[in-house]
């Protein structure tokens, strides 16, 4: 009763009421945070929503673990690396929106009271909570920056491929990686995705419905796969039915419109950073469209990216052309 009362109060979120009750005081504060609730885990650590007790701002707090961080010092490194590259993201609807606010597009710009400018925690969570009952500017944000952008305008501001926004891992950065997932976020065929689903062994996971964190080689996967159906397949097969999804993934968008103009990236991260480490790298056009047809000839597809005769033969996928 007394823990409910303070939930009403609003001294007490249900997250830090249930933890008291259970005898347990830890993880309610961190540093000068409040724990509030927990938002999500993932392979990193745990994200939750906290206060600020200095400002009173909302914001979401990750937390590596202390064991992860003690067992390999490249945990840090890519922990705080995602740090810095988070300050400058939130959810890409929201800033699309904040973008367009601050180029005086979107004047006043608020939610719930919160003015959307970058750097704003409390604006991001008022957003999702708005996006999520379609509240307000919430009910257009809801449907993807690109559909928002054909009702309130910023279409040249938007950082979708093919409707889809890319994540925060920034194609301009000067990694392997990086040169990665630039060709990701043109090519896969939902359109911008970081997970390199573009490549055949990445399409036969989704096709087999296996996870992308779990590490495991090529050849593990066949194992696995031929353990839980029976198969006996080969790795070149398997590989074979990632070629094939992407194939008719393909042939699938062509059907629906989609040609190689839309295999690109947004003309937002072809232009340098404004600042830092960024700042000087700009991608060259001509340099992305020769790495782009080089993907369409690995593939088997032609010049403008469309699955030759041959290949959806050896694929024995013909009938779907």
């Amino acid at each position: 009763p007394v823990a409910e009362l303070l939930v009403k109060q609003g001294k007490l979120s249900r997250f830090q009421a249930r933890k008291l009750m259970q005898g347990n005081y830890r993880g309610i504060v961190l540093g000068p945070y409040q724990i509030l609730a927990p938002i999500g885990r993932g392979g990193m650590g745990a994200v939750y929503l906290a206060r600020d007790g200095r400002s009173g701002k909302l914001l979401a707090l990750k937390v590596l673990p202390p064991e992860k961080a003690k067992a390999e010092e490249r945990k840090v490194e890519r922990f705080l690396r995602e740090m810095e590259m988070s300050r400058r993201v939130s959810h890409p609807h929201i800033a699309w929106a904040m973008d367009f606010a601050r180029r005086g597009m979107l004047p006043d710009a608020e939610i719930d009271g919160e003015p959307l400018t970058f750097g704003n925690a409390g604006a991001v969570v008022a957003a999702a909570d708005a996006i999520a009952h379609r509240r307000g500017i919430g009910d257009i944000l809801a449907e993807g920056s690109a559909r928002a952008a054909l009702k309130l305008g910023g279409k040249e501001l938007l950082t979708d491929v093919k409707g889809l926004e890319i994540a925060m891992h920034d194609p301009r950065q000067r990694t392997e990686y990086g040169k990665q997932v630039r060709i990701s976020y043109a090519t896969s065929p939902s359109g911008g995705d970081h997970m390199n689903s573009n490549l055949p062994s990445r399409s036969a996971r989704n096709t087999v419905g296996m996870c992308f964190f779990l590490r495991y080689d090529d050849p593990k996967l066949t194992d696995i796969v031929n353990a839980v159906t029976g198969w006996g397949i080969t790795p070149a097969e398997l590989a074979d039915i990632g070629e094939a999804g992407l194939a008719l993934a393909r042939l699938f968008n062509i059907r629906e419109g989609f040609g190689p103009e839309d295999d690109r990236l947004p003309p937002q991260v072809m232009q340098p950073h404004v600042s830092g480490v960024l700042s000087k790298v700009r991608l060259d056009a001509d340099d992305l469209r020769q790495q782009i047809k080089a993907y369409y000839r690995a593939r088997g597809w032609s010049d403008d990216g469309v699955p030759l005769p041959e290949t959806l033969a050896r694929l024995d996928i013909s009938q779907y052309a």
